[in-house]
């Protein structure tokens, strides 16, 4: 039979407060009891080893986790779990205790990446400006055939230096652009290039340089080099397909084509500062007239102002050139244009020849003296002016036909002083004081002088009739 075990009434009570308090009371962890902790700045696998040796608490982690990672350390009392959130703060670690005297060290989990979303469509359009859309292929020439052309359908050799090549290698004078013309080489012309000169194909182009269709600078030769600041874009017609533009040289020719009014307003200043104290300001500026719907302008404007590596060598220049068009009706344009163009600078030589003249049968030597010295005087200048007027007018019959007429006057004077030191006839030239100790009448420096005033005034007339059969 069961035994019964009788509780008394007046027993129970105690008893159940005894067993209420007993639940009531929580057990301190030992990971919660404060401790006196000292952990000096140290890699971090070390830190872990010294808090569990001094904690008496087994730490558990993956060495691989915890390679290249260092703490600050601390000092003072601390519990177990406070002192490990401050051992793994910014290591990217967490850790749980498996046991009251057991903790594992463990890598956090990367916060949870926020759903993909899938945006509303969204269309964007841009229409670039005529004036700064920028190509170096371009489609279309007009130097071949007169007329504007896709080069493809082109029957002869066109190269192109378009605006953007003239923008972005900073160009400033025509025969610098013209280098990247394959079969075109510059010709020397002193030793600052005092005019343009070119060989096409080979043959010797000289300074016959063709605008918008028609020559600017037949035999001109004293009329300097030729600014880009109003070029749009330069044409090199190459091989003798150039006859189309009458007498010229079986190498081709080279076709400037200048910068028209546009009906879209564009601004652009633009200052250049280089070697040799070069400074450069040019302006471009287009668009319609205010309050003249029928009229739009472009004007271009450059200033330049430059010394050399060569003494007494300096050159200035201004130019600018205004151009009005006036869209009569819609079959029938007319543009009027001014360029003025005045340049001072000073025409070099270079160094003169020792014991020879300058031949192929007495070539000479070349003096051991500085490059920079120069035997000219710093008085030696040229200075040059040149205005084109021009008009031209363009009436489209239809679709096919069209006549275009085209007048330019050219007004240029130049003015030149220059001494040219040619010859000295001795063995030997070092410095120019040893000109001073020469007693020879067979040593000598031929410093001859030359003062050339030149001016001209040439006329242009064309009228051509365009046609499509």
């Amino acid at each position: 039979m069961p035994a019964t075990i009788r509780i008394s009434p007046k027993r129970l009570f105690p008893l159940s407060i005894l067993i209420f308090v007993a639940a009531a009371v929580k057990p301190v962890q030992a990971q919660e009891i404060p401790l006196d902790l000292h952990i000096a700045p140290q890699n971090l696998s070390s830190a872990l080893n010294e808090l569990s040796r001094q904690s008496k608490v087994q730490i558990i982690a993956d060495g691989s986790a915890l390679q290249g990672k260092k703490t600050a350390g601390f000092h003072g009392k601390l519990a177990l779990r406070q002192a490990l959130e401050k051992l793994l703060a910014g290591a990217g670690l967490g850790f749980r205790f498996i046991t009251d005297n057991a903790v594992a060290i463990k890598a956090e989990k990367p916060p949870a990446a926020d759903p993909p979303h899938t945006l509303k469509k969204m269309t964007v359009t841009a229409a670039p400006s005529p004036l700064e859309e920028g190509t170096y292929n371009p489609s279309d020439a007009v130097t071949a055939t007169k007329t504007d052309t896709p080069i493809m359908e082109t029957p002869a050799s066109v190269e192109i230096v378009p605006q953007q090549v003239l923008k972005d290698q900073q160009i400033t004078r025509v025969g610098k652009a013209l280098e990247n013309v394959s079969g075109v080489t510059n010709r020397p012309s002193g030793v600052d290039g005092d005019f343009d000169l070119f060989n096409l194909r080979g043959f010797y182009y000289g300074d016959r340089i063709y605008r918008d269709g028609v020559p600017i600078k037949v035999g001109s030769f004293w009329n300097g080099q030729r600014d880009v600041a109003n070029i749009d874009r330069i044409e090199v017609l190459k091989g003798p397909g150039a006859v189309l533009y009458g007498r010229t040289e079986p190498g081709g020719l080279v076709n400037i084509v200048t910068k028209q009014p546009q009906p879209e307003p564009y601004h652009a200043l633009m200052q250049q500062i280089g070697n040799w104290n070069l400074f450069r300001t040019t302006l471009d500026s287009t668009g319609p007239v205010p309050g003249a719907g029928q009229l739009s302008y472009r004007f271009n404007f450059d200033f330049e102002k430059a010394g050399s590596f060569r003494q007494f060598v300096s050159h200035d220049r201004k130019f600018f050139a205004p151009v009005l068009r006036w869209d009569i009706t819609p079959q029938t344009r007319m543009n009027f244009e001014l360029e003025y163009r005045e340049s001072a600078n000073t025409v070099d030589s270079g160094l003169p020849l020792v014991n020879g003249w300058n031949s192929y049968q007495h070539p000479g030597l070349i003096p051991l003296v500085p490059i920079t010295r120069n035997y000219g005087e710093p008085s030696d200048r040229q200075h040059i002016q040149e205005t084109l007027v021009g008009l031209n007018w363009t009436h489209a019959f239809n679709e096919d036909w069209s006549l275009f007429h085209r007048f330019n006057a050219v007004f240029s004077d130049t003015g030149l002083f220059k001494t040219q030191p040619l010859v000295v006839s001795t063995a030997k030239l070092i410095d120019p004081e040893y000109f001073a100790h020469l007693r020879s009448n067979n040593q000598q420096l031929l410093v001859p002088r030359q003062h050339i005033g030149i001016g001209s005034q040439v006329y242009y007339n064309t009228l051509n009739l365009t046609g499509h059969f």
